[in-house]
């Protein structure tokens, strides 16, 4: 259920996402204490965080974090920190400890998704916050986190670099109005794409 909401987010299909996401926790809960109850928390927490649903995005964070620590689970952690962050960032554009850490834990734990989706959303959150300096510096380290992961160019990308990877032979302005007219973004209109 967990996989199919994110399928179901992919497809744009929001409402149904999140309801299956509900689902998946109320039928692991009965359970007990496992990763895939985690893994459920955690992604709930992400779809509550591409919502802008900044409370329950840290309440389901907060208990996707507890029970992965509590399991030895250092991916779902990442994910949870990714999480968690990504909601603080949303609020204040100086709190970005929270994203340094999950970067920091997910390369540790060799997860390169989520270091690098870790450093895109603090370099989409501060292009939001009009801080393109800093965002373009964060942008750029993912693109070669990424890159190094799968040792291919940084423009052949999955859904996390989607958001900000520039099209080969084009380079990421840098604030520059002479830039604002050459490259054209990519056509999300028929989905939903997000780097959290």
């Amino acid at each position: 259920m967990r996989i199919l909401s994110r399928l179901l987010w992919f497809g744009g299909d929001g409402p149904p996402a999140r309801a299956k996401a509900v689902e998946a926790i109320a039928t692991l809960e009965p359970l007990g204490a496992s990763i895939e109850l985690a893994r459920a928390y955690s992604a709930l927490s992400q779809l509550c965080v591409l919502a802008q649903e900044i409370g329950p995005a840290e309440l389901w964070g907060d208990r996707a974090l507890e029970l992965a620590t509590r399991l030895g689970d250092e991916e779902t952690r990442a994910h949870a920190l990714v999480n968690l962050g990504t909601a603080r960032i949303q609020v204040d554009p100086g709190a970005l400890d929270g994203l340094l850490e999950a970067h920091a834990v997910a390369d540790a734990a060799g997860d390169r998704h989520e270091a690098t989706r870790a450093l895109l959303n603090i370099g989409s959150t501060l292009l939001y916050w009009a801080r393109p300096a800093e965002a373009l510096r964060s942008i750029e380290l993912a693109l070669r986190v990424r890159a190094g992961a799968r040792g291919a160019q940084p423009w052949l990308v999955p859904h996390d670099d989607a958001l900000v990877a520039p099209p080969p032979g084009r380079r990421l302005g840098r604030g520059r109005a002479d830039h604002a007219g050459r490259a054209r973004a990519p056509d999300h209109s028929s989905s939903r794409r997000s780097s959290a």
